[in-house]
């Protein structure tokens, strides 16, 4: 029996790359309006509230309703990256990273959109008055 037979051992390899567990889809993205296309730095939402029906008899005036316009504002939010692979690394590697990298860089896209959203939904908006004025509008309970 040779002693030295462990020199010819080899590691063993994988062509494939195991991607740490990660958020695949936005969870909360098709829950809320997606405005394409926006131009600026920010971007008003207009809103309207809802107006109560008053009671009519006949022939009574008919009543006016006044219903609630308020603004809300979102401010432009600009994030990216790049994850960089030279091409001497892929002549060193038997895995073809790029489909994954492509796949994580759009986890992290969709991450960012939930982080983002959570955050929208507790916390507070701003408010737009007639004036231009802006103040944190706190969410009211119904």
């Amino acid at each position: 029996m040779s002693v030295t037979v462990n020199v010819a051992h080899v590691h063993a390899y994988t062509r494939e790359v195991q991607r740490l567990t990660a958020q695949k889809v936005s969870r909360m993205r098709g829950s809320v309006r997606v405005k394409p296309g926006v131009t600026g730095k920010t971007y008003n939402f207009e809103r309207l509230g809802p107006s109560d029906l008053g009671v009519i008899t006949r022939h009574s005036p008919t009543p006016l309703l006044n219903p609630e316009h308020t603004r809300r504002r979102a401010g432009m939010s600009d994030r990216g990256g790049g994850i960089l692979l030279d091409k001497q690394d892929e002549v060193k590697m038997l895995i073809q990273p790029e489909n994954e990298y492509a796949q994580n860089h759009a986890d992290s896209i969709n991450r960012f959109y939930d982080d983002l959203l959570i955050a929208a939904a507790v916390g507070n908006a701003t408010g737009v008055a007639a004036d231009d004025s802006t103040t944190a509008a706190i969410r009211r309970s119904s």
